[in-house]
């Protein structure tokens, strides 16, 4: 897991944001987080699709909302070949004066075969993973057609 801290300093963002500080977190912030990720793991950046249901939760909810674990919320981009699926997660924390990034990277290998066992991409080496089911692979796949 990648975790960055991005200090507003002076700025600090109010329930009333402009819709730019939302564009503008998103550029600065979490699409250097998921492609940094992605480039430790030696993979392309760009061949990775932004799931739209996340990016729609990122763009529309309230600058206050929190989920339970009092992230903002989680957008994923997804990739996939005919043997593998991977999917980047940027889970978005956003206070009154900074934004939090985790960032984490995921491989499910043999997808079309049944294997439901998720990998972990962690100090450079990919590691037992969450478990089986971890993301509905269904949904990822789904996401191509778009």
């Amino acid at each position: 897991m990648n975790t960055k801290i991005i200090d507003f300093a002076d700025a600090v963002l109010k329930a009333n944001e402009q819709e730019k500080d939302r564009d503008a977190i998103f550029d600065v912030v979490v699409i250097p987080a998921v492609e940094e990720i992605i480039k430790e793991a030696g993979l392309v950046p760009m061949k990775f699709v932004v799931l739209d249901s996340s990016l729609q939760s990122f763009m529309e909810r309230p600058i206050t909302y929190k989920e339970e674990d009092d992230s903002f919320c989680t957008v994923y981009y997804d990739f996939w070949t005919s043997e593998t699926v991977y999917r980047a997660e940027c889970r978005v924390t956003i206070n009154p004066k900074e934004v939090i990034t985790e960032t984490n990277l995921y491989r499910l290998e043999d997808y079309a075969n049944g294997n439901r066992e998720w990998l972990w991409f962690c100090d450079g080496t990919w590691e037992q993973g969450p478990g089986e089911d971890f993301f509905d692979v269904e949904e990822i796949l789904s996401n191509r057609n778009r």
